[in-house]
């Protein structure tokens, strides 16, 4: 089950993979940013000087292999994605971007050919073409299957100045999922608020209360909660009555000398997992390399142990490393060798041996040590 394939993924995910297996896919495609992505490694023999390979092109063109690719995509697709690309061509003409477009739309279509029925994707973008891609997965999964539109700041990338423009420091995740029941494991994440510091010791924070157990807590009015549920909240010890009358209910919190801990629902707002820059210990030199953390909040909110997660842009591997540890079949794929190398290594450093997985370049299989 699990596998990494080397190579063109359209080919792959027509050629290997049946309909309807996958549990979660999450794709790091190209963002259209027109550059090329080089890594860096140290150069052997003792030398602490870098050597810079380049692992892809993000750069587009409109020749005649976009064109066929646009003409398959408009002759072969379901009709809305037929109507949606014809439409696009019109908006932004012959050019890189519908280059770029005309690339993406057959993956898409396939990576919902291969979800199982309420399986989820995660598309991951810029402002570069977001906008653009929204609305190809609009007709390839239908309108009423998109689940949200999730910011990822990075902290700190790219607040280098720039001219006549604000310094960009997020990034898109776009979330569908294929008609029916899906997987939706809610996430929290913990809040820590300083403790003040008055007269020489800490004391809480405004809007937080201390009871007769000394448990820590703040309170919120009591919304639609119905009696029945008030007076369940009431026998926890969960229910505050304020003078004037008022039911508010309790929500407890942990405490730390300094602080408190707070726990929140993610939302989709995701401002507190650093961009690997900020993480030195994971990074591996890949240009486009994410955090595992990002990663593992995907895998743990959309699939369930023993789920297959496939990641078709694969590059240093990440989703696959954080997929295995999380209990989860894997499929990866990547057209760069680079890629796919590093990816191996990088599986073998983190589990060794006992990892069982199958290596496929080309029409070659070879299975890991």
């Amino acid at each position: 089950m699990n596998t990494l394939y080397g190579g063109d993924n359209l080919a792959i995910l027509r050629r290997e993979i049946p309909d309807n297996p996958i549990a979660l896919v999450y794709l790091d495609p190209p963002f259209k940013t027109n550059q090329s992505h080089n890594t860096f490694f140290i150069q052997r023999r003792g030398s602490k000087s870098l050597s810079r390979i380049k692992v892809f092109n993000d750069t587009w063109r409109w020749d005649r292999r976009a064109a066929d690719a646009y003409r398959e995509i408009v002759e072969v697709a379901a009709e809305n994605v037929s109507r949606v690309m014809k439409a696009l061509r019109l908006l932004v003409g012959d050019g890189s971007l519908l280059a770029y477009l005309a690339m993406m739309a057959p993956r898409l279509v396939e990576l919902h050919r291969v979800l199982r029925p309420g399986g989820a994707l995660y598309l991951h973008c810029d402002c570069a073409a977001s906008h653009y891609l929204k609305v190809l997965l609009d007709a390839v999964f239908a309108p009423e299957n998109f689940r949200n539109e999730i910011i990822w700041t990075m902290q700190g990338i790219g607040r280098k100045r720039r001219i006549q423009k604000f310094p960009v420091d997020t990034q898109v995740l776009l979330y569908y999922t294929k008609a029916g029941d899906h997987v939706f494991n809610e996430q929290t994440r913990i809040e820590r608020i300083p403790k003040e510091f008055k007269r020489g010791c800490f004391v809480l924070p405004r809007g937080y209360r201390r009871d007769t157990l000394g448990r820590v807590y703040w309170t919120s009015p009591r919304g639609d909660y119905t009696d029945q549920s008030i007076g369940r909240l009431k026998a926890e010890g969960r229910v505050s009555v304020t003078q004037k009358g008022k039911v508010r209910v309790k929500y407890f919190v942990d405490e730390e000398e300094t602080t408190i801990c707070v726990r929140r629902a993610v939302t989709n707002s995701w401002h507190d997992i650093p961009d690997t820059l900020r993480t030195g210990g994971e990074r591996l030199g890949y240009p486009t390399q994410k955090p595992e953390a990002l990663l593992e909040r995907i895998i743990r909110t959309s699939s369930n142990e023993g789920d297959t997660v496939l990641d078709p842009f694969c590059g240093s591997g990440t989703a696959l490393v954080v997929a295995q540890r999380l209990h989860r079949h894997w499929i990866g794929i990547d057209t760069s060798p680079l890629a796919v190398r590093l990816a191996e290594q990088r599986l073998r450093k983190t589990f060794g041996d006992h990892l069982v997985y199958t290596v496929c370049r080309g029409t070659r299989l070879r299975d890991n040590p």
